[in-house]
């Protein structure tokens, strides 16, 4: 039992490291390293480290620990394990748990910051008392005059004489022993108990929506008059200045939208200073053609003139024969 429970408790333990550790690299890749902005980002980050570290320690005080029995139980173990070594390692885990649980109530100092507002819901409810309590009245004896008359009109010996005192009774009677409203008789027709549960489905929804009306009033009289403005009260007129201001900036919006679209020039030709800089990249690209022709030029006219100095007859030279004079001259020389 006892090692179950401690398998449990390691279980849960392991889960909420986890839980940390999810949390603070999510912080840390928030923050962006800057980890000291947020107070609870940085207990966050030391929870994960000392919660890893204790689920560490305590694996290896259960391999030292099980090393330890092996050698009490066996004559001759290869490892030799210290027993004084074991309550240093209980020593550092009672601490790591000290450390854990001091910043689990730092952490738990967090829940300050919603003591302001657990004081403004006692206010509001302490406001909306009276009101509840009237509004819880008058549904009450709304909901009993209801079923009286689901009572009178649908009972099974609907066919009787009634006063409203025995029916008043009956049904206290009825709800007392927690008995159905619609009993089924023998002689009772299905249409009258077809009309009964429609009925009572129909006042319940009313019933419904009526409360919820009323309790919404209720808590939304009390919040404005503790969170909003007291005394503020949005009017028609509100409204429609709302709706003209919101109009009047989507038209505005439209039309600059509209006039900028028609200051852009139809065609699509580039402004001077483009143009301009378009001449010089060309003469530019030009006049390196210019010089990279000049070149080729020069070397031509060296080919020809070393050709007429190895074979004076030949006059002229296609591109065939400067690529092998090229390939076979300068082989021999």
């Amino acid at each position: 039992m006892l090692w179950s429970v401690c398998m449990l408790a390691e279980i849960i333990l392991l889960a909420v490291a986890m839980h940390y550790l999810n949390k603070a690299v999510i912080y840390i890749h928030t923050c962006r390293f800057r980890i000291w902005k947020s107070f609870w980002g940085i207990l966050d980050i030391f929870m994960t480290i000392v919660s890893w570290s204790y689920i560490v320690c305590l694996m290896l005080r259960v391999d030292i620990a099980e090393d330890a029995l092996w050698q009490l139980r066996v004559a001759y173990f290869q490892k030799f394990v210290n027993l004084k070594g074991l309550t240093t390692w209980d020593n550092i885990l009672h601490a790591l748990i000290g450390i854990m649980l001091m910043l689990h109530l730092l952490r738990c100092l967090c829940l300050m910051q919603y003591l302001p507002r657990l004081r403004y819901l006692g206010l509001m409810l302490a406001t909306a008392t009276k009101d509840v309590s009237v509004i819880s009245i008058a549904l009450g004896i709304l909901v009993m005059a209801c079923m009286l008359l689901g009572h009178m009109w649908f009972s099974p010996v609907l066919w009787e004489f009634h006063t409203l005192m025995q029916t008043l009774l009956t049904l206290f009677r009825m709800t007392w022993l927690r008995l159905d409203f619609l009993k089924s008789v023998e002689h009772e027709s299905r249409y009258t108990k077809f009309l009964g549960y429609l009925f009572y489905l129909i006042i319940y929804v009313f019933l419904y929506q009526v409360a919820r009306a009323l309790f919404a009033s209720a808590f939304l009289n009390v919040r404005k008059s503790h969170v909003y403005k007291p005394g503020l009260d949005v009017k028609w007129e509100d409204l429609v200045y709302y709706v003209k201001e919101r109009s009047r900036s989507v038209l505005q919006m439209f039309f600059r939208k509209k006039e900028d679209d028609k200051d852009q020039p139809e065609d699509n030709t580039p402004p001077d200073f483009y143009m301009t800089e378009l001449d010089l990249q060309i003469t530019q690209v030009m006049a390196g053609l210019e010089n990279v022709g000049e070149t080729l030029g020069l070397v031509v006219n060296r080919i020809d003139e070393l050709m007429e100095e190895d074979e004076p007859g030949v006059d002229t030279w296609d591109d065939y024969g400067i690529l092998k004079f090229l390939t076979t001259g300068y082989a021999h020389r």
